[in-house]
């Protein structure tokens, strides 16, 4: 429906804004998203475009690449977004960047795997991926929804038990 259409423009808009920070600096960028990984919850959505941009920032700071590719599919229950370059490598710098995307991905069930200089033969070029369990990440999210319900029904509560006396007191 129209909220599965929403939440696949997430990673869309993730690729596309990617795409305009690279190719502004030159540097080719294309990509794929598989059919079966068009429909995923939302914040295994934000997740991974949170991710695809973090990937671009370094590649455009650090890579000085020529040519970025990503691909994000499903796999055994898992969305699995695959981006390399043709860069210098090593450009892979553990910073808040990086720390902050394991934190993000870690909180739903997830995983980043960097493996610098292993592009493919080429010397140097670096390879990023992310692996979110799709289940777990439903799980997460659910839980998190549940919680935030049970606090809204504490505060009706504590709002309805700080009224509800004075209601009384004012009719005896």
């Amino acid at each position: 429906g129209a909220v599965g259409g929403i939440r696949a423009a997430g990673v869309a808009a993730g690729f596309a804004a990617a795409r305009l920070l690279l190719e502004s600096d030159g540097i080719a960028f294309d990509y794929v998203i598989d059919e079966q990984a068009r429909a995923m919850p939302a914040a295994v959505e934000t997740a991974l475009a949170l991710a695809v941009r973090e990937a671009a920032t370094n590649i455009q700071r650090h890579a000085r690449a020529r040519r970025v590719d990503a691909r994000l599919w499903q796999e055994d229950g898992s969305a699995v977004l695959r981006i390399g370059d043709d860069g210098c490598g090593g450009a892979v710098v553990p910073g808040n960047g990086l720390s902050g995307m394991r934190e993000r991905l870690g909180a739903l069930g997830g995983e980043l795997r960097v493996m610098p200089g292993a592009r493919g033969g080429k010397a140097g070029a670096d390879l990023l991926f992310v692996f979110l369990r799709l289940q777990a990440a439903r799980a997460v999210h659910q839980e998190a929804a549940r919680l935030q319900q049970a606090r809204a029904a504490v505060q009706d509560a504590a709002l309805g038990g700080d009224q509800a006396p004075q209601a009384r007191g004012g009719k005896a």
